[in-house]
């Protein structure tokens, strides 16, 4: 081979695994349901070294999923290696090494990986982007709740200011008015 193709076909690799390698998105392979390529922002995700993730059973890779999710995440695995539509985008929970929850961003495709049908997967990991959205919701919900019990108050108020006027009319019409 050529020299000039050879150097070309290094510095293409060498520009490749510095993108993979350095991006802050997670990028996983996943093959037979044991991952078989992570990049070290999924490990760091995942409190995992990259070594350790690679040696994890199918078990321990189901695992990673949070139990409430689990089922419908394996499922949409297995229907995109079937060739099925299945949502390419979406947020789930996992498990870090730590046992601590993450939630994560994944988008997720079928691909062929040394010459067999596999996932792949990058990850961002949008834990405080979802509990900071968790405390807007409920202190929206608080401030509408709050927003009712006044509601509620004023028309109170209303209703005690027209009873105050019609006694006041009442005991003028009977006391003032008769002299």
């Amino acid at each position: 081979m050529d020299s000039n193709i050879i150097d070309a076909l290094k510095e293409s690799e060498r520009k490749y695994r510095t993108i993979v390698e350095h991006s802050i998105q997670g990028i996983v392979i996943i093959q037979d349901l044991r991952i078989v390529f992570a990049n070290l922002s999924y490990a760091k995700i995942l409190g995992y070294t990259i070594d350790e993730l690679l040696l994890l059973s199918s078990e321990e890779v189901l695992e990673l999923v949070h139990a409430d999710e689990r089922e419908t995440a394996w499922k949409q695995y297995h229907n995109r290696l079937a060739g099925k539509k299945v949502p390419g985008a979406e947020a789930i929970r996992i498990i870090r090494k730590d046992g601590t929850i993450c939630w994560i961003e994944t988008y997720t495709t079928a691909i062929e990986y040394n010459g067999r049908p596999a996932n792949l997967a990058t990850f961002i990991d949008i834990t405080e982007r979802k509990e900071a959205n968790d405390q807007l919701r409920e202190k929206s919900e608080n401030l509408q709740d709050a927003n009712t019990a006044l509601k509620v108050l004023l028309n109170q108020r209303n209703e005690d200011r027209i009873e105050l006027e019609d006694k006041l009319l009442l005991n003028i019409k009977e006391t003032v008015l008769p002299y």
